[in-house]
């Protein structure tokens, strides 16, 4: 009796697949490829600018889960002229393919740069520019730890000093048990750049550090035998706006699969954004909490 049942089985499940139809094969016409910006510093003499064309919308990657995936090489900008303006003009040189920077730097908090990135081999060029800001000025910041037998919490408290109602600040966080977050390699920062995690940032307004108020408890997501990095930096409206999208959209991978939102760019003739922003860094180890 099991047997006939199985040959039933069989026998409608092949039925049913030879139901189905054909799959039809339909052009999808693709946007044309755009070169995508970013760039981080670290410091007043460091820039790295990351440059690599935009990938189609039927790309086929490794894992699309991942926040930390690699860019395809062949998706890199390796032949190019990117140059820095401000109170004068310097050639970031090439440190990886896709990654250009310079170290000896003379940047101004306040000043105005553009980003100039030339593609030799195919002829296309784009410019963005931006204020350069130093690190805030922060008064105190501790992690808040609070271990409870069925459950911990952990909060990040922090206060801030000379905070103007129209300035704009991000404050994000790594959680680890290696220090990689303080790795500054070439590979290391072309990783960074390639990668973001939304969860772990925070966006936050002059109009939200009152003098009534200059203390913030942002809520982590990390286990209390972590080390923690903070970065909280000073930010340009537009990079605020930009940062507020990016977040509801998720990881740039998403953008293929998720809700479609059309990201803020200052990236002329490109896709990306051009901020520099140097962050207030922090390292915590929370068992010492």
């Amino acid at each position: 009796m099991k047997s006939i049942k199985a040959i039933a089985a069989i026998s409608l499940s092949t039925y049913l697949c030879s139901c189905q139809p054909k799959p039809l094969e339909i052009e999808v016409a693709q946007s044309p490829e755009l070169l995508t910006i970013s760039a981080a510093t670290t410091d007043p003499k460091s820039v790295f600018v990351s440059a690599s064309y935009s990938f189609n919308s039927l790309l086929s990657l490794n894992d699309p889960t991942k926040s930390d995936m690699e860019i395809p090489e062949n998706m890199l900008l390796k032949d190019a002229v990117v140059t820095l303006s401000g109170a004068q003009i310097d050639t970031l040189k090439p440190m990886l393919p896709g990654l250009y920077g310079r170290q000896d730097l003379s940047l101004e908090d306040g000043r105005n740069y553009t980003l100039t990135v030339y593609d030799q081999a195919k002829g296309k060029t784009v410019t963005a520019s931006t204020r350069f800001h130093v690190a805030p000025a922060v008064a105190s910041i501790v992690p808040v730890v609070n271990r409870k037998k069925d459950d911990t919490t952990i909060n990040l408290s922090i206060k801030m000093t000379a905070v103007a109602e129209e300035d704009y600040y991000f404050i994000s966080y790594h959680s680890s048990v290696s220090a990689r977050g303080l790795d500054r390699s070439p590979q290391a920062i072309a990783a960074s750049l390639a990668s973001f995690s939304p969860k772990q940032l925070t966006l936050l307004t002059g109009k939200e550090w009152t003098q009534a108020n200059m203390e913030q408890h942002i809520p982590l997501t990390c286990k209390d035998s972590d080390t923690l990095l903070v970065h909280i930096g000073k930010i340009d409206q537009d990079y605020y706006e930009y940062l507020s999208t990016y977040k509801k959209c998720g990881y740039f991978i998403n953008q293929m699969t998720g809700e479609p939102i059309n990201l803020p760019t200052n990236i002329l003739h490109g896709l990306g954004f051009f901020a520099l922003a140097q962050p207030a860094k922090y390292v915590f180890k929370l068992q010492e909490f």
